[in-house]
């Protein structure tokens, strides 16, 4: 049989298929002779061993295939790819000749799409992270919504990328906004993707998604060769000067910040050897440094704590019950304090709308100047900083406590004065608001016991500075809505924070480990010990 007879044989059996649950699937565009390949394994579109091989399958298919002109690859669900599957990562003793077989196997993958005699464009909805976003790169051009997002987050798992991330990305962006991705996890939003380089068009809505990247496709096809960017043959955004140093400063940080990581040595490793020996030299560092950051402790601790965390979010009797989460996007903070402006930035910075209430005018302007400063550290554009203040609403009354959707009170740690704002609260707010206390230690149910709404008053317990540190406790009473926690843990994923549910004791979670612990740093300290060998 002839090879356009078996490709053709090959598609008529996918195009088949393409309704049974396969994780790859496949269709065609017969106005633009632009074939289809859609990733489609949930939740996250993992890029397994058998999606690497379906889509290994397909690509062969339609490369062969000389009625088909160009390829769109992209994710079904509102997702793009979430990257490798990190259960793989999770096991204790990892077989290493397993793990570089499948590196092999996705940089094949990859590596035939860069070098492939058609043109083919990632469509990126929802998200391309880790080896999503590599496979991403590894295409000619990529075309996102304006909701998608971009990163290589695998630092936060003790490993690097590697399915050609450390060698593809410096070329695309830059060996500077390169290394802050990879050694910070730092996750572009599609405009900001746009402006570095790493995607090529952005349409407003998923539905304008795939007809842009078709169209794209087509234009690519019959323009030719020379409009296709690929990805390891860029050179204008690389010097091996200027990474060298780039690279030298990094590592001097790291020295400092973190001795004893070894995986964000690995990821520089390999930007460098890819810059300085060709992509090549690179992707073969690639793997070897991925070897080498696998097997080390790191990686399991980190996973550990990645797994940990999600379980974190999964509350028995209560997440559990199909409970949807309530919006909560008008939030009131009672007391402008260190706490209380750092609340009201965290809110602020994830788009909420928030009322900040002081009992007096010159702490209002105080508490309004501490949201500012804050805002300001973080280096925002001017018009999105701008943006972001325009969303606060300094108030001495509780007048416009009426609409909102939830109140936390920030108040000092004085029990009667708790009860006092939570009487008021009581009477301000509809019947419907949740109500919340930033406590560190005060008894819940005894701030409780002086209103008639102990349903929907729960704990959560911010750490300073509140719009920077990750940790927030939910703290519940036996009175409490299952709703309430709920809606917390929605609350807690919207800002970015870690959430732990804990029960209502002294200390809670947190300061009842903190407290005892440095409570026997300063016996040691009274008893003589050397200082900086407690610190050790």
């Amino acid at each position: 049989m002839s090879a356009d007879r078996r490709s053709s044989a090959l598609l008529k059996h996918l195009i088949s298929s393409s309704h049974q649950n396969k994780n790859v699937l496949f269709g065609r565009d017969d106005a633009t002779s632009v074939a289809i390949i859609s990733i489609d394994l949930p939740p996250v579109n993992a890029l397994s061993p058998t999606v690497i091989a379906l889509l290994s399958e397909s690509l062969e298919a339609v490369f062969s295939d000389k009625s088909i002109v160009a390829v769109v690859i992209t994710g079904r669900g509102g997702k793009f790819s979430g990257g490798a599957d990190i259960n793989a990562f999770r096991e204790t003793n990892i077989d290493v000749e397993k793990v570089r077989r499948y590196l092999a196997a996705a940089n094949g993958v990859l590596n035939s799409i860069e070098n492939s005699p058609k043109p083919v464009v990632a469509a990126v909805d929802g998200f391309a992270l880790g080896g999503g976003l590599e496979l991403a790169m590894a295409c000619h051009a990529r075309v996102g919504t304006a909701a998608s997002r971009y990163s290589l987050p695998e630092l936060k798992l003790g490993i690097i990328p590697g399915f050609g991330g450390t060698q593809r990305l410096p070329r695309l962006v830059g060996t500077q906004l390169a290394v802050e991705m990879l050694l910070m996890s730092k996750s572009l939003g599609a405009e900001a993707a746009r402006d570095a380089g790493l995607v090529d068009e952005l349409v407003p809505t998923a539905a304008e998604l795939l007809p842009a990247a078709i169209r794209r496709a087509a234009e690519m096809a019959r323009l030719g060769a020379s409009t296709w960017r690929r990805s390891l043959e860029l050179s204008d955004n690389v010097d091996a000067d200027s990474a060298k140093m780039i690279v030298e400063i990094a590592s001097d940080r790291l020295a400092r910040q973190a001795p004893k990581l070894v995986h964000p040595r690995c990821a520089l490793n390999a930007v460098l050897a890819g810059i300085t020996g060709g992509a090549r030299a690179g992707l073969e560092a690639e793997t070897a440094e991925f070897l080498v950051a696998i097997q080390h402790p790191n990686r399991e601790a980190l996973v550990h704590l990645f797994f940990a965390a999600k379980e974190c979010a999964k509350v028995p009797g209560v997440t559990d019950r199909g409970s949807r989460a309530r919006k909560l996007g008008k939030v009131g903070v009672v007391g402008g304090g260190l706490m209380g402006s750092g609340i009201a930035t965290a809110l602020l910075l994830r788009g909420a709308e928030c009322w900040l209430k002081e009992v007096s005018q010159p702490l209002l302007d105080a508490a309004v100047r501490r949201v500012q400063d804050n805002v300001r550290r973080r280096r925002l554009p001017e018009d999105k900083a701008a943006a972001v203040l325009s969303r606060l609403h300094p108030t001495l009354t509780y007048e416009p406590f009426r609409q909102l959707d939830l109140v936390i009170e920030a108040v000092l740690e004085d029990l009667s004065l708790k009860q006092r704002v939570f009487r008021e609260l009581e009477a301000a707010c509809s019947p419907q608001c949740l109500l919340a206390t930033n406590t560190s230690t005060i008894d819940i149910a005894k701030i409780s016991s002086a209103t008639g709404s102990k349903s929907r008053i729960v704990g959560l317990h911010f750490f300073s500075p509140a719009h920077v540190m990750p940790l927030l406790e939910i703290v519940r009473t036996p009175d409490l809505d299952p709703q309430a926690i709920v809606d917390s843990l929605a609350l807690a994923k919207a800002l970015g924070k870690t959430p732990v549910v804990v029960g209502n004791c002294f200390g809670f979670a947190l300061n009842r480990v903190f407290m005892p612990y440095t409570q026997i740093a300063s016996f040691l300290v009274q008893h003589g010990v050397d200082l900086y060998r407690i610190d050790k």
